[in-house]
């Protein structure tokens, strides 16, 4: 046995071990050899923990089986596929352009199987079990005629990636809550590294489903599905599909829910669609059921409200989401419940559809919500700024002024265009380290791991000091 497939062994063995601790507890110890550290189970026991990023504080099993007096909330990414502008070719150096991608990744680009790829691409790698590269081929160039290729995690893609984190974190602290807080830290960190490799690296998302999970029975979910049902709500997005069957995770439609006991039917709403975003709702306990009948989820009731990006959407709901990454797990879950909430809003009742602005939202929704508030979901930016579009801005508006500044102070003009880059540095966020990474990878120069970087080398290149600019220059711009 290959090194490779001896690695993909080891982790099915600790995901079916996961899988196993379904309604015992969430604590279980992984006797993968691969992994060393203790194994949180998708679907497993909600009540001990919650996957993703959960604000959720852990409530005992007997809490519950009861409805709740507030919503018990878990937030989490559960699809993640990006687009890369670049040829894509494993190798295993450090100086690989590709390389900060697997390091954020936790994966040996090296250790992966190769077949077919997806959606069009001639090669496909398959890395672990769940995470996939499709390149190659020459169908999929860019508008420039470049190779590109697509990185693509699905829902057991993102929990696979999550153990690698683990993993390679070692050992968690701590027994309990403690240890679930400490374990859920590691992957907070995980996510952020990898949303701001594939960025920096000028990836672009193509499609995120962010999903919503509420259990333990304070919505009532008959409710909620007869009010879906008769479009007692209102919403941005226009397309309606109910099916009673169980959504398949890993394609996004629905599939029979063969396994599924009478008692828990499978329910499925879908509102939306594939061009922008789309709201799908289901009975989470319903496809555990369908999908792995040997685990018992210790509630009563999981539903599930899944939010999926596709294109722009997707690449602006990306940039939005490393921004609530970089102030921490409680805005993260804000955003994802915000932008549930600002997609769709559940009503007291139904009147005339004209009027349905007018009616008071339900109750039970408005609180479920309440947390991501601030929220909203921006159309995406229809012209994307590059460093090109930068430079022509300049010369167009910017170039006689800068003139007439240096043309009145001819000795002073090292310090009225440093004075700008100053000014301009202490503006800048990542969108700019974006740009200007995106410019660097397409004239094939290294790029900047940190804004912090960038800003460095031009300080050390600008040869000013900005506590020795002339107090001209300073009136000129207003600061004195």
């Amino acid at each position: 046995m290959d090194e490779n497939s001896k690695y993909k062994a080891e982790l099915e063995g600790s995901i079916a071990l996961e899988e196993r601790v379904g309604g015992q507890s969430r604590q279980a110890v992984s006797d993968s050899p691969s992994s060393g550290f203790q194994a949180v189970g998708d679907g497993a026991d909600v009540a001990q923990a919650t996957r993703g990023l959960s604000n959720t504080p852990a409530t005992a099993p007997n809490d519950i089986s009861r409805p709740q007096s507030r919503p018990m909330v878990d937030t989490s990414i559960d699809w993640l596929r990006a687009r890369f502008n670049g040829e894509f070719k494993p190798n295993p150096s450090k100086d690989w352009l590709w390389r900060p991608l697997f390091d954020a990744l936790h994966i040996d680009p090296m250790l992966f199987e190769e077949g077919r790829g997806f959606d069009g691409y001639a090669r496909g790698y398959q890395y672990g079990v769940h995470i996939f590269v499709s390149a190659g081929g020459g169908r999929n160039k860019n508008k420039k005629k470049d190779e590109t290729f697509i990185l693509d995690l699905s829902g057991q893609g993102c929990r696979e990636f999550e153990d690698y984190a683990l993993r390679d974190h070692g050992p968690v602290d701590g027994i309990g809550d403690e240890f679930l807080k400490n374990q859920e830290a590691v992957k907070f960190d995980a996510w952020k590294r990898l949303i701001r490799s594939i960025l920096l690296l000028g990836g672009i998302c193509t499609r995120i489903d962010i999903p919503t999970d509420e259990f333990g029975g304070f919505i009532p979910f008959d409710e909620l599905k007869q009010k879906i049902e008769t479009h007692t709500y209102t919403s941005s997005l226009k397309a309606f599909k109910k099916d009673k069957s169980v959504p398949d995770p890993e394609e996004g439609d629905s599939t029979p829910a063969h396994f599924v006991e009478s008692s828990h039917n499978g329910w499925t709403a879908m509102v939306g669609t594939n061009n922008s975003y789309k709201i799908v709702i289901y009975d989470k306990i319903a496809e555990v059921k369908a999908n792995h009948p040997e685990i018992t989820p210790n509630c009563t009731q999981w539903i599930r409200f899944e939010v999926r990006f596709f294109h722009q959407h997707a690449a602006d709901c990306l940039e939005r989401l490393l921004k609530a990454y970089e102030k921490g797990p409680e805005e993260v879950h804000r955003f994802i419940v915000g932008t549930l909430g600002s997609l769709i809003t559940v009503k007291e009742k139904l009147i005339d559809k004209k009027h349905m602005n007018r009616v008071q939202t339900w109750a039970p929704w408005e609180e479920f919500v309440r947390e991501g508030k601030e929220y909203k979901v921006l159309p995406p930016v229809k012209e994307k700024r590059t460093l090109k579009k930068n430079a022509v801005w300049m010369k167009d508006d910017g170039a006689r002024a800068l003139f007439r500044m240096c043309a009145t102070y001819p000795k002073l003009m090292k310090e009225v265009v440093a004075y700008l880059i100053l000014e301009g540095m202490a503006r800048a966020d990542n969108s700019d380290l974006f740009i200007i990474n995106e410019h660097l990878l397409q004239e094939k120069e290294e790029t900047y791991l940190e804004l912090k970087d960038a800003q460095a080398t031009v300080f050390k290149q600008l040869g000013v000091d900005p506590s020795e600019i002339d107090d001209r220059v300073l009136r000129l711009y207003g600061d004195t």
